[in-house]
């Protein structure tokens, strides 16, 4: 979801394609929002692994977003993100580059999203339906990961689409590859 500066608070269901579940989604009055891929160069300080920063292409877009994980008691993922979009994605990098940031990883993967917005209460849900072509050099089976602002609506817009709490995975994206290195 589209803050500048936010708790980002998310989940992931292996296994899922949108192409399965969107004439549920939309009779549920998601609206399709995006379609396109997204090439995400991942660069850190090599001594703090735990703050990133993220170099992302959406379509004619650029965005580049600083991520800090947060510990929290739960288990579910939480981190800040602060964000705003520079003109050239590869310029981008190379100032990271400059300032003693390394490539930690790249990814390129294919967005399908859907949101739905309740102005009555104001809360937003986005579903990102994300197929990788290029994860670590692997492909990556279509997943479903849920962005709400607390981990609440989450469990409920799960359960409306008939998925489990348990089902919901907290990974990041190196978490995801090793899951499917193992496999």
């Amino acid at each position: 979801m589209n803050n500048s500066n936010n708790i980002e608070v998310e989940a992931k269901i292996l296994n899922v394609s949108h192409k399965d579940i969107e004439e549920d989604i939309l009779k549920l009055w998601w609206k399709k929002i995006f379609d396109w891929e997204l090439d995400a160069v991942w660069m850190q300080d090599p001594d703090i692994e735990e703050r990133k920063v993220r170099v992302r292409k959406e379509w004619d877009k650029v965005m580049t977003e600083y991520k800090e994980k947060i510990d929290n008691e739960w288990w579910f993922k939480e981190s800040i993100e602060i964000w705003y979009s520079p003109d050239h994605h590869d310029n981008q990098i190379k100032v990271f580059e400059k300032l003693w940031l390394e490539q930690a990883n790249r990814s390129i993967k294919n967005r399908v999203s859907y949101l739905l917005e309740n102005d009555k209460e104001l809360w937003t849900v986005q579903f990102d339906f994300d197929k990788y072509s290029d994860l670590d050099w692997m492909e990556i089976p279509e997943l479903m990961e849920i962005e709400a602002s607390s981990w609440d609506i989450i469990i409920k817009v799960a359960k409306v689409l008939w998925f489990k709490e348990e089902d919901l995975k907290n990974w990041n994206a190196r978490e995801l590859a090793e899951y499917y290195k193992n496999i």
